[in-house]
């Protein structure tokens, strides 16, 4: 075509990721040859974009709730820091989120390798939380049928 940002086409123009406005009206931004040849340029390279497995999210996201659960159970009791447990747990949190967000754009640029970090990142935000509630209510269940002996 003579100019792909007519606002007219063939019908052989596509929107791709590389389009200016993400969100809203816009013109398709690539023809469909030019799409074509990306395709055939990755194969001829063998520039593929892999995926690992679901398995391994999960199992991260296991691994890194556990490590979470530990840590902040022992702020929790622990007498030191046990004031700061908020503070803490979101700076944890943060730090944590950080991390695994610099290793999955390090993994998609070095090695061309997506990993679905999904339930990972919601196991690290919901962790810290959801372990202060369940401490709290245990907390209160067994105490609470400790006073009720010693009423009785």
């Amino acid at each position: 075509g003579a100019e792909y940002r007519s606002p007219t086409w063939s019908g052989d123009r596509f929107y791709t990721p590389l389009n200016p406005n993400q969100v809203g009206r816009t013109f398709p931004d690539m023809y469909g040859v030019v799409i074509h040849a990306n395709i055939i340029s990755m194969i001829t390279d063998q520039n593929y974009i892999n995926e690992l497995d679901s398995w391994v999210g999960i199992a991260l996201a296991i691994f890194l709730c556990f490590l979470n659960v530990v840590l902040f159970t022992n702020i929790y009791y622990s007498p030191r820091f046990a004031t700061w447990y908020d503070v803490l747990t979101k700076g944890f949190q943060m730090v944590e989120l950080i991390i695994i967000v610099f290793i999955l754009i390090w993994a998609i640029a070095e090695y061309h390798l997506i990993i679905d970090s999904t339930v990972a990142i919601f196991a690290i935000l919901l962790s810290g939380d959801v372990l202060e509630v369940f401490l709290a209510f245990w907390a209160n269940v067994f105490f609470s049928k400790k006073r009720r002996k010693g009423i009785k």
